[in-house]
C-alpha cells in the first residue's frame, strides 16, 4: 500500500500509524487531501469501518463495498452485477500469517452518491489493523478497535465460524471502550452508535444458511436472552449501544480465496458471492451520515475529528473517558455554531442580493431577526442537551453580533448611495 497521493490513481491509503512507542500519528496530510476535497466537502459523510481478527479477510470483504460504490458513483442508474469478469481489487489481502494492513488505512476516493430524494451524501471506506496478531499487545488492539468504532457510522466486525462467548466478551470491551468515549453527549436516541453489521465467515449451521433472513436470525439468537447474568449484561451492553443491527453469515468462499490471492469473482463461491452482493446493497443504500450527538458530520469535519481523537487517545494512555468525552463535546459545539454562524451569512447575503440600494434600518433589523429565530429554533430542535445548547447559542450569538456588524456596514454604504 502507497500513502502518498501524488497520483491521480485512487488506492488505500494510510490514515493512522502505529509508532514503535505504541502512540497512533495521524497523517493530517492525507486527512486533508481525502476529506477536505472541494468535491465532497460539504456534503454529509457516511463513514464504513470494518475490523476483526487479523489475517481473516476483513480487506477481501471491504473489496466488495468498493465495487459496489464504484459502480453507483459512474453508472447510478444501472443495476449492480458481478460475474465472472468482475475483479475485487483496492484494498490489500494475502495468505499467510503476516498482516497487510498495519495501523489504519482509508480508501483514497470519497465517493458521491445521489440518493432516491435527490440529495447527495458522500462515502468513505476504512480498513483497520487484525486484533490479536502476533506483536500486538490487547490495549493496542482495543485502541485500534474503538477507534474506527468511534469514527464509523457503519460499523462491520467479521469473524469466523461462529458467534460463541469469547467473541462476543471481546467485542463488548472494544465497544465498551469506544463507547466511554460519547457519554454525556446530548441528543439523539439514548444509543451511541448507529450501525452494527456482524458478518460471520466460513458459517457452517444449515439450519440458518438456508433461511434467506438466516444471517439475521442467527445473530439476534445469539445476542438474545441467555440464563447467566454476566452473559446476559455482554449482550445487553451491545444491544444498547448500536441504533441498529445486522447479521450476516456466509460459507467459506472457495479454496482459491482460502488459500491464494485472487481477486476473481469466478474463483469465488457463487453463493458467498451472491451473499456479499446482498449485504453490501443492504448495508449501504439504507445508509445514514455518520453524526456526533445530534450533530452531522460532513467530509471537511473528518480530518479534525479524527486528529483530536487520536490526540486524546494518545495523551490518556490509562484511557481517561472524560478527556476524550470533552474533545467530541468541544467538536460537537464548534460544529453547530459553524454551521448557525454559516446559515446566517448566507441568508443575509440572499436579501442582500442584488441590492441597489440600502434597507431601512428598522426591515434590516426585522430581517436579522426573523433569521436569528428561525436558526435557533432549528438549533433547538436537534439538540436536546440543555447545557451544550446554552452554549452553542451563546457562541452563536457572539459570531452573530459580529457577523451582523458588517451587514450593518454594508447596508449603510448601500444607503448612502441612496441619499447621493
Amino acid at each position: 500500500m502507497n500513502s502518498k497521493l501524488s497520483t491521480s490513481e485512487d488506492r488505500a491509503v494510510q490514515i493512522i500509524k502505529l509508532e514503535s512507542n505504541a502512540e497512533f500519528r495521524a497523517k493530517k496530510s492525507v486527512l486533508l487531501e481525502i476529506y477536505n476535497d472541494e468535491r465532497v466537502a460539504d456534503l454529509p459523510l457516511v463513514v464504513v469501518c470494518i475490523a476483526g481478527a487479523a489475517r481473516k479477510g476483513k480487506s477481501f470483504i471491504l473489496n466488495f463495498f468498493l465495487d459496489y460504490l464504484n459502480h453507483m458513483e459512474k453508472h447510478p442508474t444501472e443495476t449492480w452485477v458481478l460475474n465472472d469478469n468482475t475483479k475485487l481489487t483496492g484494498f490489500e489481502f494475502q495468505e499467510g500469517e503476516d498482516p497487510t494492513t498495519m495501523g489504519i488505512w482509508a480508501w483514497s476516493h470519497v465517493f458521491v452518491i445521489e440518493q432516491e430524494n435527490g440529495r447527495k451524501i458522500c462515502f468513505t471506506l476504512i480498513d483497520s489493523q487484525g486484533t490479536f496478531d502476533k506483536n500486538t499487545g490487547f490495549k493496542t488492539c482495543s485502541t485500534i478497535f474503538a477507534l474506527t468504532c468511534t469514527f464509523s457510522s457503519i460499523m462491520c466486525f467479521n469473524v469466523f465460524t461462529d458467534l460463541q462467548e469469547d467473541k462476543l466478551s471481546t467485542l463488548a470491551v472494544f465497544v465498551e471502550h469506544a463507547k466511554r468515549i460519547f457519554d454525556n453527549l446530548g441528543g439523539g436516541s439514548g444509543k451511541v452508535f448507529q450501525d452494527l453489521a456482524i458478518i460471520v465467515r466460513d458459517f457452517c449451521h444449515k439450519k440458518y444458511l438456508d433461511d434467506k433472513n438466516g444471517g439475521q436470525k442467527y445473530v439476534e439468537n445469539s445476542l438474545g436472552i441467555v440464563k447467566v447474568d454476566e452473559l446476559q449484561s455482554t449482550r445487553d451492553g451491545l444491544n444498547e449501544s448500536y441504533e441498529r443491527l445486522f447479521g450476516f453469515i456466509f460459507p467459506n468462499p472457495g479454496k482459491k480465496v482460502s488459500m491464494e490471492k485472487t481477486t476473481a469473482v469466478q474463483d469465488i463461491d457463487p453463493e458467498f458471492v451472491e451473499r456479499a452482493k446482498e449485504m453490501v446493497e443492504k448495508l449501504l443504500s439504507q445508509a445514514e451520515a455518520k453524526s456526533i450527538g445530534p450533530t452531522v458530520l460532513r467530509s471537511k469535519n473528518m480530518t479534525d475529528y479524527i486528529l483530536q481523537n487520536v490526540k486524546c487517545f494518545n495523551e490518556n494512555q490509562e484511557f481517561a473517558p472524560q478527556a476524550v468525552q470533552i474533545v467530541n463535546r468541544n467538536l460537537m459545539i464548534n460544529l453547530e455554531v459553524s454551521r448557525a454562524v454559516e446559515t446566517y451569512n448566507k441568508n443575509m447575503d440572499e436579501a442582500f442580493l442584488n441590492r441597489k440600494t440600502g434597507f431601512e434600518e428598522r426591515t434590516l433589523d426585522d430581517i436579522h431577526n426573523e433569521t436569528f429565530a428561525k436558526i435557533s429554533q432549528d438549533v433547538e430542535n436537534h439538540i436536546k442537551n440543555k447545557e451544550i445548547l446554552a452554549e452553542v447559542m451563546d457562541k452563536f450569538g457572539e459570531h452573530m453580533t459580529q457577523s451582523f456588524f458588517k451587514y450593518y456596514e454594508k447596508n449603510e454604504l448601500l444607503v448612502e448611495v441612496r441619499v447621493y
